[in-house]
């Protein structure tokens, strides 16, 4: 009695090709979660180059105001600022993770209109104890381990806990890093028709918050030095306790794998505590003590069912935000009640579907809707084309938030129109590709500016104008020929806002690998080698306010061209993983986000390896 998943998922049906795979990350490499997120066409993360800090991810121009984080089907955007930390998932716990980008991704949650990522954790049905264990060590102290053990209980009744432990001794001053993460999980075979699961997640992490080089303090060839730079905030840290609560149960209709009902109730409860005080070496003269206590708890119901292999899902949630403290933003409830459709049409050659989203939230009635359709020009070639209305509405932060100087003056809703097309070939084990054209357009922009004040974090003037344009390319590769392979995404990107051009962005990005693989030894060693790298062009970038967790756009001095390449090892012996990597092979100095150097050349080693009984 395996009993089936209740995890929802948010590609089309038979979409296999917008998911980084449980298989392909333990071939690959991280050092946390946003290490797994390069290979998504469109995305850039805004790496900090020190493990534990805020990183950002971004889609197509988009960041985390406007993409949607999902653990299962449910999302876990906190409400105060709406954003999701990368750093919070066990990555032994994942199973695969989901991404849409386009017309789609706003029927996933409340501002996700920009994109939703979607982590599956994994479910184990096992009589013998399974566990799995992952150790990973590098330079200026990092290390990390991350671990997960399931087995039956009873022959209806699984148990699942996963961990991980991370720590960094920091390269530069205050930049240290200790945090803990768990999740555990109860599964409930009531029959081949019904499942219930109940988990938990809890995250406890501190990490200090430097702000990045005082370029007024730094001369410019001692920006990459850790012993002579020269940081803007050595006092300010956070501290993050977090609990994340769901039960989850699926219903499967008459025995049907097409027709499932599920039901989630959840609860979140989130508590930041920014500090920035003088009991450290070389004050700065600031004094904050800072707590937002937030919780968001809600019932969400979802219906798919499929007839003559024509998909239909149906859904509806509602939602209670709060902001249980927090001097900046004040007391503040809210109730957020939505509705979704989707239905796909299976006929000849052609593959339409229509969806649309109703919510009902701050007093205002918001319809987003969407239409796609893909086209099956040859059983290897397929093209594709949509367009979606949708809204993203201020965060709690941007419409209350008054604090160190900022100014929020935030009205407005903003609306998105985009349009996209694009290709998919796919001749098994042979060649993968997808390639694809966007434009986004949205009135009433959020923005944030930073204000010309004597502050060492810059207070931001939030605030709406007219309009702003995103447009591009983007796409991934795969390709493989005998023992050697390939793969890799690009983003060509465009961003204008009232008619100006901006380059808050790279205007062209790109990252990928190359690899050989080989079995030695009589089958006992199957052995992957190769390199991975990074490209990006020059661009200004945003500057990020660690009190407020706000990025503001970069005037100061310009994120030179930059690249980086990986040198790397995985080697499968029995049931264990050995990575060895040579991060950074050619001692590139480079950023990603203004002013946090990225690592130079370092040696990173892990072993991940399972076990049963």
């Amino acid at each position: 009695m395996r009993g089936f998943g209740t995890a929802l998922s948010i590609l089309p049906a038979n979409d296999s090709t917008s998911v980084v795979q449980r298989k392909g990350i333990r071939w690959g490499d991280y050092s946390y979660f946003g290490d797994l997120l390069w290979e998504i066409p469109g995305a850039f993360v805004r790496d900090f180059g020190s493990t534990g800090q805020p990183s950002q991810l971004t889609f197509r121009g988009l960041g985390w105001h406007e993409i949607g984080v999902l653990v299962d089907g449910r999302s876990v955007n906190e409400p105060l600022t709406g954003t999701a930390n990368l750093n919070f998932f066990p990555i032994a716990a994942i199973q695969k993770i989901e991404y849409q980008t386009g017309v789609r991704a706003f029927l996933y949650g409340l501002n996700s209109t920009g994109g939703t990522l979607n982590i599956i954790t994994q479910n184990f049905y096992t009589n013998r104890p399974y566990s799995r264990l992952q150790y990973s060590e590098a330079g200026y102290g990092f290390l990390s381990t991350d671990g997960i053990f399931s087995q039956n209980l009873t022959r209806r009744l699984n148990f699942l806990a996963a961990f991980e432990r991370r720590s960094l001794d920091a390269r530069f001053p205050n930049s240290n890093y200790d945090a803990w993460n768990a999740r555990v999980k109860l599964r409930f075979l009531f029959s081949d028709r019904a499942n219930l699961v109940l988990s938990e997640a809890y995250n406890q992490t501190e990490v200090g918050l430097n702000g990045g080089v005082d370029l007024t303090k730094t001369s410019p060839s001692d920006v990459f030095d850790e012993l002579r730079a020269t940081m803007l905030n050595t006092d300010s840290y956070e501290k993050v306790h977090r609990h994340d609560l769901n039960a989850t149960l699926g219903y499967r209709w008459l025995g049907d794998s097409t027709v499932v009902s599920t039901a989630s109730a959840y609860y979140s409860y989130n508590l930041r505590e920014y500090r920035d005080e003088e009991n450290r070496p070389n004050p700065n003269g600031v004094f904050i003590q800072s707590n937002d206590r937030t919780s968001w708890y809600g019932l969400k119901l979802n219906q798919d069912f499929q007839k003559w292999r024509n998909q239909i899902s149906l859904g509806a949630e509602i939602q209670k935000r709060k902001v249980t403290e927090s001097p900046n933003a004040g007391i503040q409830d809210e109730t957020l009640a939505s509705l979704t459709g989707k239905i796909e049409l299976d006929v000849p050659v052609l593959k339409p579907a229509v969806f649309g989203r109703y919510d009902c939230f701050r007093g205002e009635h918001l319809g987003s809707y969407g239409a796609d359709v893909k086209w099956v020009l040859l059983p290897w070639l397929s093209a594709y084309g949509g367009y979606s209305t949708s809204y993203r509405m201020p965060t709690i932060q941007e419409l209350y938030w008054k604090g160190s100087g900022d100014s929020n003056i935030v009205a407005e809703r903003e609306k998105h129109r985009v349009v996209e097309a694009g290709i998919l070939a796919n001749v098994t084990d042979v060649l993968e590709l997808r390639a694809s054209y966007f434009h986004r357009h949205i009135e009433n922009a959020i923005i944030a500016e930073a204000l010309s004040m004597p502050e060492i974090f810059p207070p931001a003037l939030v605030h709406n104008i007219p309009q702003e344009t995103l447009e591009g390319v983007d796409g991934s590769v795969a390709l493989k020929v005998g023992r050697l392979s390939g793969k890799g995404t690009w983003t060509y990107l465009t961003q204008r806002q009232s008619g100006i051009e901006k380059r808050i962005y790279p205007r062209f990005s790109a990252s990928g690998e190359i690899a050989y693989r080989q079995v030695l030894f009589q089958d006992h060693l199957d052995l992957k080698v190769g390199l991975r790298g990074k490209f990006f062009t020059g661009n200004f970038g945003e500057l990020y306010n660690p009190e407020t967790m706000i990025y503001v756009e970069n005037t100061t001095a310009e994120l030179n061209q930059h690249g980086s390449v990986d040198l790397f090892l995985v080697g499968k012996v029995g049931s264990a993983y050995v990575h060895f990597i040579l991060e950074n092979i050619t001692d590139e100095p480079y950023m990603l986000t203004p002013y946090y150097p990225m690592p130079p050349q370092k040696i990173r080693f892990g072993i991940d390896w399972e076990f049963l009984d």
